[in-house]
């Protein structure tokens, strides 16, 4: 009588097959899982870039009308306008104080927005509060309202921070110096350890 062999011969070529399946199933997870954490990581890091350079613009955008109302007040002081120049002086100057005013409060409803996790921050995101501006005025003066001032125990380096376990995103948005000369930059940093990298077409 003769042995019949395909019985055999199909044992380890079942084995087979289910070994690749099972690995491709494996390996379909696995890009599974990586496409989520690119994904997220994307998302982070464009929450954390619009938040930074919105920040940006805001400190730069008082920094200039701080110039601004700066050479306004010296000319003002001057006295050699009287009348509606005078008047038109002083009443620029009071609209650049206000449109910083404008500035402040656009943050603030920002970083309430941010913390709420309405718009960008979702609700399994670990969240940081927005850095405050802490720009501080002092009282108005004969000529007019006063430039607005960063108290010099403030430090002039801000963080963005948001992270989704287990990735993060982290930029920081500084300026050297106390004078009205340069522009705050952004630059991305590595998460929880404070080192900082150049942030490509940023500044």
């Amino acid at each position: 009588m003769g042995v019949d062999r395909s019985g055999t011969l199909l044992v380890p070529l079942l084995l087979f097959l289910l070994l690749i399946a099972s690995a491709g199933l494996g390996v379909g997870w696995i890009l599974h899982d990586w496409k989520k954490l690119v994904e997220t990581q994307f998302r982070l890091d464009q929450c954390v870039a619009r938040a930074s350079l919105k920040l940006k613009r805001h400190l730069n955008r008082i920094e200039r009308m701080n110039t601004e109302m700066t050479l306004l007040r010296a000319t003002i002081a001057a006295g050699t306008l009287v009348g509606e120049p005078l008047i038109l002086l002083k009443s620029q100057l009071t609209g650049l104080a206000l449109a910083q005013e404008a500035d402040l409060t656009v943050w603030k409803t920002s970083r309430a927005a941010w913390i709420s996790r309405v718009g960008c921050t979702e609700w399994r995101d670990r969240v940081s509060p927005l850095p405050e501006m802490p720009w501080v005025r002092d009282p108005d003066d004969v000529i007019g309202p006063k430039p607005l001032r960063w108290p010099e125990t403030e430090s002039k380096a801000l963080e963005v921070h948001l992270a989704r376990s287990p990735r993060a995103a982290s930029a920081k948005i500084s300026k050297e110096g106390w004078t009205h000369v340069g522009r705050w930059k952004a630059v991305w940093q590595i998460p929880h350890l404070g080192e900082t990298k150049i942030w490509p077409g940023i500044d």
